[in-house]
Protein backbone atom coordinates (compact mmCIF):
# COMPACT_ATOMS: atom_id res chain seq x y z
CA UNK A 1 0.00 0.00 0.00
CA UNK A 2 1.26 2.90 -0.79
CA UNK A 3 -0.25 6.97 0.05
CA UNK A 4 0.74 9.88 -1.36
CA UNK A 5 2.35 12.54 0.69
CA UNK A 6 3.88 15.10 -1.47
CA UNK A 7 4.61 16.01 -5.37
CA UNK A 8 7.61 17.46 -5.95
CA UNK A 9 9.03 19.93 -8.81
CA UNK A 10 11.55 18.59 -10.38
CA UNK A 11 13.02 19.43 -13.66
CA UNK A 12 13.58 15.82 -15.53
CA UNK A 13 13.13 14.62 -19.03
CA UNK A 14 11.35 11.71 -17.88
CA UNK A 15 7.23 11.67 -17.61
CA UNK A 16 7.42 10.65 -14.20
CA UNK A 17 5.89 12.28 -11.50
CA UNK A 18 8.05 12.71 -8.33
CA UNK A 19 6.74 11.82 -4.99
CA UNK A 20 7.18 11.81 -1.64
CA UNK A 21 5.29 8.68 -0.43
CA UNK A 22 4.65 6.24 2.86
CA UNK A 23 4.30 2.97 1.92
CA UNK A 24 3.70 -0.45 4.03
CA UNK A 25 5.76 -3.86 2.87
CA UNK A 26 5.08 -7.04 4.38
CA UNK A 27 8.81 -7.17 4.90
CA UNK A 28 12.05 -5.17 3.94
CA UNK A 29 12.70 -7.12 0.69
CA UNK A 30 9.63 -5.82 -0.71
CA UNK A 31 11.02 -2.26 -0.36
CA UNK A 32 10.46 -0.79 -4.04
CA UNK A 33 13.00 0.28 -5.97
CA UNK A 34 13.35 4.02 -6.40
CA UNK A 35 11.51 4.08 -9.76
CA UNK A 36 8.06 2.59 -8.51
CA UNK A 37 5.69 2.55 -11.54
CA UNK A 38 4.91 5.79 -13.04
CA UNK A 39 6.55 7.35 -9.67
CA UNK A 40 9.96 8.52 -8.62
CA UNK A 41 10.48 7.91 -5.24
CA UNK A 42 12.31 11.02 -3.90
CA UNK A 43 14.60 11.37 -0.57
CA UNK A 44 12.61 11.61 2.29
CA UNK A 45 9.95 8.62 1.33
CA UNK A 46 9.36 6.05 4.22
CA UNK A 47 8.24 2.84 4.02
CA UNK A 48 7.09 0.59 7.44
CA UNK A 49 7.97 -3.39 7.34
CA UNK A 50 4.45 -4.96 8.97
CA UNK A 51 6.66 -8.31 9.84
CA UNK A 52 9.40 -6.24 12.14
CA UNK A 53 7.93 -2.75 13.26
CA UNK A 54 10.99 -1.33 11.12
CA UNK A 55 11.15 1.63 9.62
CA UNK A 56 12.92 2.55 6.11
CA UNK A 57 13.48 6.02 4.17
CA UNK A 58 15.08 6.61 1.06
CA UNK A 59 17.78 8.82 0.21
CA UNK A 60 18.05 10.62 -3.19
CA UNK A 61 20.32 7.67 -5.00
CA UNK A 62 17.62 5.66 -4.05
CA UNK A 63 19.07 3.41 -1.01
CA UNK A 64 16.82 2.87 1.59
CA UNK A 65 18.37 2.73 5.02
CA UNK A 66 16.53 1.42 8.34
CA UNK A 67 15.78 4.26 11.45
CA UNK A 68 16.51 3.34 14.46
CA UNK A 69 13.71 6.03 15.86
CA UNK A 70 17.00 7.79 18.06
CA UNK A 71 17.45 4.42 19.45
CA UNK A 72 21.63 3.94 19.17
CA UNK A 73 23.23 0.51 18.59
CA UNK A 74 20.86 -0.39 15.80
Amino acid sequence: MIILRDYIEVASSDAKKHIIAEMHVDSSADLPSREYGNFILEMGSIAHDVSTGDFYAIDSSGTWYKQNGGEEGE
